[in-house]
């Protein structure tokens, strides 16, 4: 298979000086699609206000789907990001954090646990964690 460089598709738009389309306009698109077919990441419980896919959206989900399945250097670099603790800071501990609400999820509800010897141990609470910004 040949390499394949270039765009993945032609948007028709005004170009820049240098003849690509700004990305102004591309993100506007994104958001245009995403109106259309009823993408949305938010809805404000108290307005009912809808917020609906951006381009920034769908960069935010690429990197924490990748975030579970590659290295932290792997991901720095599909993210373009020129700093490791941006990378961190964003997806690696968010990753980390679902992880534990996953294994969690699966502990059963009682208060104490018993083994096979008759003894028992009590169950440490969940920690919650700081609220991300």
């Amino acid at each position: 298979m040949r390499d394949r460089t270039g765009r993945v598709f032609d948007l028709k738009a005004q170009r820049n000086h240098s003849g690509q389309v700004g990305w102004r306009h591309v993100s506007k698109v994104v958001c245009d699609i995403g109106k259309k077919a009823g993408v949305k990441v938010h809805t404000n419980p108290i307005s009912g206000k809808v917020k609906i896919a951006s381009a920034h959206d769908l960069r935010r989900s690429f990197g924490e789907r990748w975030s579970r399945k590659v290295m932290p250097q792997v991901l720095m670099e599909l993210m373009r990001h020129e700093d490791i603790q941006t990378t961190m800071k964003y997806y690696v501990r968010r990753s980390a954090e679902a992880t534990a609400d996953a294994v969690w999820a699966t502990e059963e509800p009682a208060t104490t646990l018993g083994n096979s010897r008759g003894s028992s141990v009590k169950k440490v609470a969940k920690t919650s964690y700081p609220a991300r910004t």
